[in-house]
């Protein structure tokens, strides 16, 4: 079945080209993720599970096989172009042989011609929107943040509605996903299929095993029950080793976005929801509906002199205010011993498989995190307007939820080669070296549940993460997406007072004067016009509810 080609009016490419000129990319720390035969593409999940706590149970866990969807074969193929982004940088003959497997696969499947590329971070920010505006093929990529958030792709009218052919091509993912489908939702038009997995996150250290096995603090490292606990093993980090106990990129343990923020000694913290805002700077709470200024809250304030306490005692990296070096490579790279960082179970795991270092995790507090929109829209699969065969796409949608070998394919890489299943049933580098040509992550799209497991995680892993699943608690502000046409100048002068001060700030050279003279900064940038703008958006969208 030959798709109808969409012409791009000039007047849209134009608009996407002005509007990728202005864009200011921000980046995030991230997160941070049964076994079927993947010949039968079955639709798998542990019964009774829902999307999130607050979803509505569907009364069947797997599509109705008597449902089948629309035969291709008889057709000639069609080409697809299909980007997604890398935690981790391939070498150039690991992604091919990787993208290779990728387009055998679909074309015995779907009769589909994929042309599947993926991207490191840092280049994936600078491609998607490129291509988009040059008015090159691109038919399915998942979000990210910055330049490819849902926020910036929906201001630029960059991405298609695919409402009408989800229900045909992508049942079985359009039932997985649930209500978190709203979080895409514009009237009646949908506009992505999010990430299926699991959306309960808390807090968590991360530390290097051998470092705590060492100076004998296993046993103390597991009973902490406050910061102070934390501070003591830091200390003998200090003292005894090379290390330094933390650091990371521009931040500690908080930044602008992060949908946490601690206000004692003893693990305890405040969430709340960012409203998917473009400059990260605003919060409102579960039982206050008021728009806050971040850094006008008494926990932002307790948090940041905790952390500049931990500087003056040389607890932090002192590049850690300008690196660009995120967590897991300084960990790699034997420049700091852990990192607190807001993620899901399997979090040590994850991160000791992303940088090759074993690292032991503990939870610092079993309250949910909020699950937010940006959370949910991080990782979603959409069709850009510059899609040629968008109903390969969508087709290509249900594939990455409903097929085991796809899904371990784009997170593992070539079994034999990049990984191997060991006796507990996990992936695992071949003969423990993690120097392979391919290995990404299982949590950037899809169906989380369906992956192999990464060795440490165990065989039951997929099953425990569905039932921390249910313990998650949505934001009463899900699925919120703020209009943002109109303060495009604000956002972009708010954005770079903040890039001026906030990674100072955040990394433990935190002065009450230097806040101050930040907010002031803000304020004659139109700090309070703004929002001011965002809580009447706020308002008029939950009276809508």
């Amino acid at each position: 079945m030959k798709t109808l080609k969409k012409l791009l009016p000039m007047v849209l490419v134009l608009c996407l080209v002005l509007s990728l000129m202005a864009a200011c990319a921000k980046s995030e720390d991230t997160p941070a993720p049964a076994n079927t035969d993947s010949s039968t593409s079955e639709t798998t999940r542990p019964a009774d599970a829902a999307p999130t706590a607050d979803s509505e149970e569907n009364e069947s866990t797997a599509p109705d096989e008597s449902s089948e969807l629309p035969d291709w074969k008889e057709e000639d193929a069609v080409d697809m172009v299909f980007y997604y982004f890398l935690m981790n940088q391939p070498d150039d003959a690991g992604m091919d042989r990787v993208a290779e497997a990728i387009n055998k696969l679909a074309m015995e499947k779907l009769n589909i011609n994929v042309k599947a590329k993926g991207v490191q971070l840092g280049e994936y920010r600078t491609a998607i929107p490129m291509m988009i505006a040059g008015g090159e093929q691109l038919d399915l990529f998942n979000l990210l943040n910055g330049p490819v958030s849902y926020a910036t792709l929906m201001g630029n009218n960059s991405l298609q509605d695919i409402s009408e052919l989800l229900p045909v091509y992508a049942p079985d993912a359009l039932e997985l996903v649930g209500d978190t489908i709203n979080a895409f939702k514009d009237g009646d038009a949908i506009y992505g299929v999010t990430n299926y997995r699991n959306f309960n996150a808390n807090q968590y250290v991360v530390a290097r095993k051998d470092v705590l096995e060492e100076l004998g603090l296993v046993d103390q490292f597991y009973a902490m029950t406050k910061w102070s606990d934390w501070e003591e093993i830091c200390q003998q980090v200090l003292d005894k080793t090379d290390y330094y106990p933390m650091g990371g990129s521009k931040c500690v343990i908080w930044q602008a976005g992060t949908s946490a923020i601690w206000y004692s000694d003893s693990f305890d913290f405040v969430t709340y929801d960012t409203l998917n805002e473009p400059t990260n700077l605003l919060r409102a709470d579960m039982d206050d509906t008021t728009v806050k200024f971040i850094y006008e809250q008494p926990e932002t304030a307790y948090t940041l002199n905790m952390i500049n306490s931990w500087n003056e005692k040389g607890f932090i990296y002192p590049e850690t205010y300008i690196t660009d070096e995120n967590a897991q490579v300084l960990l790699k790279n034997g420049v700091t011993f852990s990192n607190v960082t807001k993620s899901e179970i399997g979090v040590a795991e994850n991160w000791s498989s992303r940088s090759g270092v074993e690292l032991l995790g503990q939870m610092l507090s079993d309250t949910p995190v909020l699950v937010t929109t940006g959370q949910v829209q991080m990782g979603t699969l959409v069709v850009p307007v510059t899609a040629e065969e968008p109903e390969a796409a969508v087709r290509f949608i249900n594939e990455i939820y409903t097929n085991e070998e796809l899904l371990n394919l784009i997170a593992w890489g070539i079994e034999g080669t990049d990984y191997v299943v060991n006796e507990a049933g996990e992936a695992a580098y071949p003969n423990g070296d993690s120097h392979v040509s391919y290995h990404n992550m299982d949590y950037t799209m899809g169906n989380f549940f369906l992956y192999l497991p990464w060795e440490g995680n165990g065989s039951d892993y997929r099953e425990v993460c569905y039932a921390e699943n249910q313990k998650a608690v949505n934001s009463p502000y899900l699925g919120f997406q703020l209009d943002g046409s109109e303060y495009d100048s604000y956002v972009s002068a708010l954005t770079n007072v903040y890039n001026e001060y906030g990674p100072r700030l955040n990394s433990g050279l935190y002065t009450e004067e230097a806040c101050e003279e930040m907010i002031a900064k803000m304020e004659s940038c139109g700090l309070r016009e703004y929002v001011s703008g965002v809580q009447e958006q706020l308002d008029a969208w939950l009276a809508s509810k």
